[in-house]
């Protein structure tokens, strides 16, 4: 199963979205044009959620230079997956959940962490996944940058798909899992997943969704483990 996706990457405009909050809410991304904007794209079963402690103090030095932030967590669960995380970091920004995988289809999306920067006429101007990390000074100083007026430096991106290149489509993959697993058939889910990854091994989506449904103890054990501990309130506290 192949399909022509394009691959969003600095110098494009961010393709709109419409997800829901935690609270069921609709959030559109079009509501921050005029503001810088950084997206944080996570999920409950990544050790990413680390971070957002992070991204909160982040936010809380950069708000008054225009600066959002914007979480958006990938669970196929939905919010009960990802309130816990939220409220555990004491976030004040938004966070909305993709259930059925829309970045994916519309930005090409294959794997988390994966930041974002937006400017204020919602083009992207600066993307890296999965070494991003905000905790460390080499990420943060890219925001840093942008927010001082200076290009962020991508340093480290690797290489995406050309436009127009057909690629094995794992957003359909990823609906037709969605569906049995909403359906209750948990272990047909799984084995739609497998197979994807089978096909698109580089697709750390289908990847972490497969193994969050494999292992639903997993989870309750990773959130009572970070629990036990009060939220860093700055980063050099972050382990």
């Amino acid at each position: 199963m192949t399909t022509t996706r394009k691959i969003i990457e600095a110098g494009d405009l961010a393709p709109d979205f419409t997800l829901p909050d935690t609270d069921g809410a609709p959030v559109s991304l079009s509501s921050y044009r005029g503001k810088k904007l950084a997206i944080f794209v996570w999920g409950s079963w990544c050790g990413c959620r680390n971070q957002l402690p992070a991204w909160q103090e982040l936010y809380n030095q950069h708000a008054g230079q225009g600066l959002e932030v914007l979480g958006v967590s990938m669970d196929s669960e939905g919010p009960f997956r990802v309130t816990p995380f939220i409220t555990w970091a004491k976030t004040t920004f938004k966070t909305v959940v993709d259930v059925r995988n829309t970045l994916t289809e519309l930005y090409g999306l294959k794997a988390v962490p994966t930041c974002y920067l937006v400017d204020e006429s919602g083009v992207v101007r600066f993307k890296q996944h999965k070494g991003f990390d905000i905790r460390k000074a080499e990420s943060a100083a890219v925001i840093e940058r942008w927010l001082a007026g200076r290009p962020p430096i991508a340093e480290g991106l690797p290489p995406s798909a050309p436009v127009g290149k057909e690629v094995y489509d794992g957003h359909a993959v990823y609906l037709k899992g969605l569906e049995a697993f909403r359906a209750g058939r948990r272990e047909e889910a799984i084995a739609i997943w497998r197979d994807g990854l089978a096909k698109d091994p580089d697709n750390f989506i289908l990847m972490k969704q497969a193994w969050s449904a494999e292992n639903p103890d997993a989870f309750k054990a990773a959130l009572e483990k970070l629990t036990e501990q009060p939220a860093p309130t700055s980063q050099s506290s972050i382990p």
